[in-house]
C-alpha cells in the first residue's frame, strides 16, 4: 500500500492527483499478526499475552476430533477414532475384549473377515495389545479416565499412576528406578495399587530406590534407609540401613515413632465455623450437578480417592465462581509448558458450571469491580498512597516540573461513590488533576474519619 509521509490533508490531495507516494508499505492484518505471533513466538510470556485473542472451539468439521473425514470414515466395532478416544477407559476394554479372543458371538464383525483370516489376526493382535495396556490403567484404578483427557486437567495422583503404567508395559528387567514420592496426591485406598505396580517391577528383575514418607509405602519396603536425625544442619546422618524391623532399635529415628506406632495422635476439639459458603450444581469434570457447603473461619479439608473430583472442586469450581462472584478473574496455570490454547480449550471443555447460593458477601454498595475500572480496584489506605505518589510524579514530568501539587497537610479524600478515605498525616503531595483521574476529590472541612 502506497504511504506519504506527510499530514492527512496533504495525503489526501497526492491521492486525488495520483502522486507518487514516499514509498510502498506491506499492510499487515490483526488477524495475520496474531496468527503469526502465536505460530513463531519463542516467548512464553508473548504467547500468553497474543493467547488472549484467539479463542479454542471444536473445528465444525470433525467437531473436535481433530481428524479429517477421510479418516472417521474407518471404525472399529461401530465407532471411529474419535468416537473411541471419548470412551471411558473401563468401557473400552469392554469394547476390545471380544476382538482380542476372537469371540465372533460378540463381535459379528470377525464373522465378516472369515474369507481373509489374515485381517482378523491383525485385528484380534492389535485388540490384545491395546487390551493389556488399558488393562493396566484399569489396576491403577484410572478406569474413569478417558483417552481424549487434556493433560492440565488431571490431578498429580492421576499424573503420577499413568507415569509407573508406561514403565509397567515397557518389560525392561534390570533397571534401576528412582521414584520420588510416589504416593503424592493418592488417597491411602489408592497406595494398594501403587504398591502393586511397583511390585510388578520389581519382579521383572528391577531395583526400585523411593524416597517416601507414606507410611504404607515405607512398611512394604525390603529395605530401609534412614536419614537424621532432623532436617537441615542436624541432618545428613545414616541413622540406619537394613530390614524395616530393625528400625525398631533405633532410639534417635523419628521414622521409628510413627511406623511402629509409638507416637500417637491426640485429638484436639475443632473450632465451631462462623458461616458456610454454600454452592449448588457444580460442574466439572467428574463432578455433576453438586451441592457442597464449606465451612469458613474453620481449617477444611477434602478428602477422597485420587481421581473422586477433589482438584476440580477445590483448587478449580470454588475458585472460579468465587473470583466471578467477586468480580475477579479466575488465576490462570503459571506452567509455561503448557500450549496457552491447550489451557483454554481444557478450561472451556470442562469450565465450572455452578452457583453460589449463600456465604459469600456482596461487594460493599458503591465498591468498584475490576472490569469497570481497575483504578479503583485497589483503594485501601496503603494503595491508595502508591497510587496518587505515582499520579503526581507522571503528572509533574507531563507538565515540565511545575509545581501545582497541593500543600503539605493532612486531606480527606472520597471516592465519588463510596466511603470516605481519611489519608491525614501520610504527608501526600499531588496535583489537583489526579483525583478526578482515580475517581476521588478533596473535600475540605470535615472532621477526621477513622479508618
Amino acid at each position: 500500500m502506497p504511504v506519504y509521509s506527510s499530514d492527512p490533508a496533504y495525503v489526501r490531495r497526492a491521492v486525488k492527483r495520483k502522486e507518487t507516494p514516499a514509498y510502498m508499505g506491506t499492510f499487515s492484518s490483526a488477524r495475520r499478526f496474531v496468527l503469526h505471533t502465536f505460530a513463531t513466538t519463542e516467548s512464553a510470556t508473548i504467547k500468553k499475552r497474543v493467547a488472549q485473542y484467539l479463542v479454542a472451539t471444536d473445528c465444525p468439521e470433525c467437531r473436535g476430533k481433530r481428524l479429517q473425514r477421510a479418516s472417521l470414515a474407518v471404525t472399529f466395532a461401530g465407532r471411529d477414532i474419535g468416537e473411541l478416544a471419548r470412551l471411558p477407559l473401563a468401557r473400552l476394554a469392554e469394547v476390545m475384549r471380544p476382538y482380542a479372543a476372537a469371540d465372533a458371538s460378540i463381535a459379528p464383525e470377525l464373522t465378516a473377515t472369515a474369507a481373509h483370516p489374515e485381517r482378523a489376526l491383525v485385528a484380534q493382535r492389535i485388540a490384545e495389545d491395546l487390551l493389556a495396556r488399558v488393562e493396566v490403567l484399569l489396576r491403577l484404578g484410572l478406569g474413569y479416565l478417558a483417552l481424549d483427557r487434556s493433560t492440565p486437567t488431571l490431578s498429580p495422583g492421576e499424573l503420577a499412576r499413568l507415569r509407573l503404567a508406561t514403565q509397567v508395559r515397557s518389560n525392561l528387567f534390570g533397571v534401576v528406578y528412582v521414584l520420588d514420592e510416589p504416593s503424592a496426591g493418592l488417597h491411602p485406598a489408592d497406595t494398594r495399587a501403587l504398591l502393586a505396580t511397583l511390585d510388578q517391577l520389581k519382579a521383572a528383575g528391577n531395583s526400585l530406590f523411593v524416597v517416601e514418607h507414606e507410611l504404607d509405602v515405607v512398611r512394604h519396603a525390603d529395605w530401609i534407609v534412614d536419614v537424621g536425625p532432623a532436617a537441615g544442619a542436624q541432618g545428613g546422618e545414616i541413622l540406619y540401613s537394613g530390614p524395616p524391623a530393625g528400625l525398631a532399635r533405633v532410639a534417635a529415628s523419628q521414622t521409628r515413632r510413627h511406623l511402629f506406632g509409638e507416637d500417637g495422635f491426640v485429638p484436639r476439639a475443632p473450632r465451631p465455623p462462623r458461616g458456610w459458603l454454600r454452592l449448588e450444581g457444580v460442574t466439572r469434570h467428574n463432578l455433576r450437578g453438586l451441592d457442597v457447603a464449606f465451612p469458613l473461619a474453620a481449617f477444611t479439608t477434602v478428602t477422597g480417592v485420587s481421581g473422586s473430583g477433589k482438584s476440580s472442586l477445590v483448587s478449580q469450581a470454588l475458585v472460579e465462581l468465587v473470583a466471578a462472584h467477586l468480580g475477579h478473574e479466575a488465576p490462570g496455570d503459571e506452567d509455561e509448558t503448557i500450549d496457552p490454547l491447550e489451557r483454554r480449550g481444557a478450561a472451556a471443555d470442562g469450565g465450572a458450571a455452578g452457583r453460589i447460593v449463600a456465604g459469600a458477601a456482596d461487594p460493599p454498595p458503591g465498591a468498584c469491580r475490576p472490569e469497570a475500572d481497575r483504578a479503583h480496584a485497589a483503594l485501601e489506605p496503603r494503595h491508595l498512597h502508591r497510587a496518587l505518589r505515582s499520579r503526581a510524579q507522571a503528572l509533574r514530568r507531563h507538565q515540565g516540573g511545575a509545581r501545582a501539587a497541593l500543600r503539605r497537610r493532612p486531606i480527606l479524600l472520597q471516592r465519588r461513590q463510596g466511603p470516605l478515605q481519611d489519608l491525614r498525616g501520610r504527608g501526600l503531595r499531588l496535583h489537583r488533576d489526579a483525583l478526578p483521574a482515580l475517581g476521588l476529590r478533596a473535600v475540605p472541612d470535615l472532621p477526621r474519619l477513622a479508618l
